[in-house]
């Protein structure tokens, strides 16, 4: 869906530009309008024989046209913005080319007070909704509104109340305006009502030393240079008001008065003014129309936050550019499995299809005959009865340590309803996995999943590839793979049946520890003046089941027979991010024999049918330098090949949430470190900056919890970097002790702050 807050946020462009420069010349012209009357009535006193109490009124006239500012502010509430604002802008510039040519004071006067009446505005307007027409749309239409009431009356009250004389153009502008550009709009909107000072004193400079006279005897006044000062002042109103022909009512405004149609109409006929297909918004307009008239967006009412803050979304296409229709307002959700089936003929539906497919490469027919006799054989021998039977007791603990606030799968059972589970369901579902695990059997409905697609940061959201499949499992089955989990687990690791290369979800085994040994790796041969070339693989299907609790264990047991280098090329693995590793004094000597263990490697992925991305793998070589180089690689450096597909070269690389640089400096890391701290440390700020009432025991152990250990992550890796380096995260942490005075004079702030 196409809801407001996206329109706002995508479809910024042309008519936008042109709705601000049509408002900032209606701003600049109010003001001419009303503080340079102060000028004309000083010029116009001798003409029209001014005493001093006569020049007093007509310099208030406009101002007390503010007495009329509730009057027009309910109007604009009710009315619309564009219509009263059409209206006064063209009514005051006919006042003010009619004052201009005024016999006498009076009636200048009159036209004036007229005038500025109609270019003030401000007032109070209430706006009544009720459900469930109109209030299902307020959530997602009024983009700072807030809901009050039930569902059986909402009420929506919009204060406008303002003294400044613009107040039209700024409301106009903002509802039409995305919270991304709306500062910035209104901060140059306020720029040109604050030029009209300005603009003033050059018109009046230009036009009032000028020296002409122009008799007209049928209204007995005499046409001077400061009558022309007051229609040239004027003159920024009129066009103001012709320009507004060009743009719409504020889609926000027809939305709160239940004008849904007409208000998808002028979103559609922005959306095109801005560049867009047409096309592209009116499917989602049918859509959300549908949904209003099934009172399926009451939902809002419920979450008002949310979709305050919720992501937007545009419309998805597929490789032909073609749009196709969105499945939810957020995310692209279908229904997908193991196996998958794709019903619907979807741009996201194909593309995750694609994702959830075999590796495409032609199988090795001869492997694939033996692999499936093999599971034949293995398949009619007797089940062996040596894993232990499930327990009431650990079902039991399993169901207690499930997370609640979980989304359920297929079958809509989440984790608050197994927690629920009396005591005799728990014994039937004990029962149940017991006969499971005799029988060498799980259920197929369990294999099934909902597929919910996440958008990657940083990707076009309108491409089906910039999102990742995330597997909604059942809560019931995902239960019973804790329990297989525990089994396989015992078997694999305590047999020690896992290569000692794999370090991935094993006891005593870390991400931290297997990136320290590729870098303990590499320093030592900086030690020895030896280079070192890394290649990173990256693996785009590794063919178990994604969002399992059983899918690390199964790659692992999978992958466990992956052919280990014997040329003094290392291999580390922690699941699915694999790495060769090679250092040698001779750079030209390293490349073949590194490639030769990169072609062995490649021949045993495609047995298996795991596919490898070249694209996003990456080759680093590592050298010892104190300054950083621009050069990635020598020159005239051989490329590492998978399947004749080039692997770049970096200069630095993310590995296991390390950045590693071909120099080992460590800066980059730090730096990105130090921006994620610096974040977290920033959306803290409420709870443990200086105006919190929070006690320091609390505001540190906020900071220990939250903080500290993004920047403590992988610290042996790092370690070693250069002090300067290592002191940018120093400085942080004692940003965060100079909050709070120390605890006893003259102790560090560092000390009694953080502690340990």
């Amino acid at each position: 869906m196409l809801s407001y807050r996206t329109f706002l946020l995508f479809c910024n462009g042309r008519y936008n530009v042109l709705l601000l420069a049509v408002c900032s010349v209606i701003s600049n012209g109010v003001g001419l309008d009303m503080f340079g009357f102060g000028v004309i009535s000083e010029v116009a006193a001798c003409d029209l024989h001014l005493t001093m109490t006569q020049r007093g009124v007509l310099v208030s006239m406009p101002f007390a046209g503010l007495l009329f500012s509730y009057v027009w502010g309910y109007a604009a509430d009710t009315r619309g913005r564009r219509r009263c604002l059409m209206c006064s802008t063209g009514v005051s510039f006919v006042c003010a080319v009619l004052s201009s040519f005024s016999p006498t004071w009076y009636i200048m006067a009159l036209f004036k007070f007229i005038g500025c009446s109609l270019t003030t505005f401000g007032g109070v307007g209430r706006l009544g909704l009720r459900p469930p027409d109109d209030i299902a749309i307020v959530g997602s239409w009024i983009v700072d509104g807030q809901h009050r009431g039930s569902m059986d009356r909402c009420k929506l009250v919009v204060w406008s109340i303002s003294l400044a004389a613009y107040t039209l153009t700024i409301t106009l502008l903002g509802e039409c305006t995305g919270r991304a550009r709306r500062a910035r709009y209104l901060q140059v909107l306020n720029g040109f009502n604050l030029a009209s000072e300005v603009a003033l004193f050059a018109l009046s400079y230009l036009l009032l030393k000028l020296e002409f006279t122009f008799p007209i005897p049928w209204l007995g006044i005499v046409y001077r240079p400061w009558r022309l000062l007051v229609l040239i002042l004027a003159l920024p109103l009129g066009l103001g008001a012709v320009a507004m022909l060009y743009f719409h009512e504020s889609p926000k405004f027809l939305a709160s008065r239940g004008r849904i149609e007409e208000a998808l109409e002028v979103l559609g006929d922005i959306y095109e003014k801005n560049g867009r297909r047409r096309a592209d918004y009116q499917r989602s307009q049918e859509r959300f129309l549908l949904r209003v008239r099934l009172g399926a967006d009451r939902t809002y009412l419920q979450a008002p936050a949310a979709v305050a803050h919720s992501a937007a979304v545009l419309p998805i296409r597929d490789n032909d550019q073609h749009v196709g229709p969105q499945d939810d307002e957020v995310q692209p959700r279908l229904y997908c499995s193991y196996n998958p089936y794709v019903g619907n003929n979807r741009p996201a539906s194909d593309s995750i299809e694609l994702q959830c497919s075999l590796n495409p490469a032609p199988p090795d027919l001869e492997h694939v005959n033996r692999v499936e006799n093999e599971v034949l054989r293995r398949s009619s021998l007797p089940p062996k009865d040596d894993l232990p039977s499930v327990s009431a007791d650990e079902v039991q603990k399993l169901i207690k340590e499930l997370k609640p606030r979980k989304a359920p799968g297929l079958d809509g059972v989440n984790n608050n309803a197994i927690k629920c589970f009396s005591a005799p369901l728990v014994a039937l579902l004990v029962a149940f996995f017991n006969a499971c695990i005799q029988n060498c059997h799980f259920p197929e409905a369990w294999k099934e999943a909902v597929i919910i697609g996440i958008p990657k940061p940083g990707k076009p959201r309108d491409l089906p590839t910039s999102y990742r499949p995330i597997s909604l499992l059942s809560g019931l089955g995902k239960l019973f793979e804790k329990v297989l989990n525990s089994r396989l687990s015992d078997h694999l690791l305590g047999n020690g049946l896992i290569i000692n290369e794999q370090f991935g979800f094993r006891p005593n085994h870390s991400c931290p520890q297997q990136a320290l040994r590729l870098v303990e790796h590499i320093s030592e041969g900086f030690k020895r003046k030896r280079k070192t070339v890394a290649v990173f693989f990256d693996v785009a299907k590794s063919r178990i089941p994604q969002g399992s609790t059983l899918s690390p264990l199964l790659y692992s047991a999978y992958t466990n027979d992956i052919p280990r280098p014997q040329t003094g090329v290392q291999l580390a693995l922690f699941a699915d991010d694999t790495a060769l590793y090679l250092s040698g004094s001779n750079f030209r000597i390293i490349t073949p024999r590194l490639q030769k263990a990169i072609d062995k490697l490649t021949r045993w992925f495609q047995t298996w049918r795991i596919e490898l991305n070249p694209e996003k793998s990456a080759a680093i070589f590592f050298n010892y330098s104190r300054i950083k180089k621009k050069e990635v690689v020598p020159y005239n450096s051989p490329t590492f090949r998978i399947n004749k597909s080039p692997i770049p070269w970096h200069h630095k690389y993310k590995y296991l949430g390390i950045t590693l640089d071909k120099h080992l400096h460590f800066k980059d890391h730090i730096k990105r470190v130090r921006q994620n701290a610096q974040l977290y440390l920033s959306r803290l700020s409420g709870m443990i900056g200086k105006k919190s009432k929070m006690s320091l025991r609390n505001k540190c152990t906020l900071y220990k919890v939250c903080i500290r250990p993004v920047m403590t992550y992988a610290a042996p890796v790092f370690a070693h970097a250069n002090p300067k380096a290592l002191y940018q995260l120093q400085i942080l942490q004692n940003n965060f002790s100079a909050e709070e005075p120390p605890a006893h004079p003259g102790t560090s702030g560092t000390i009694s702050s953080i502690g340990t």
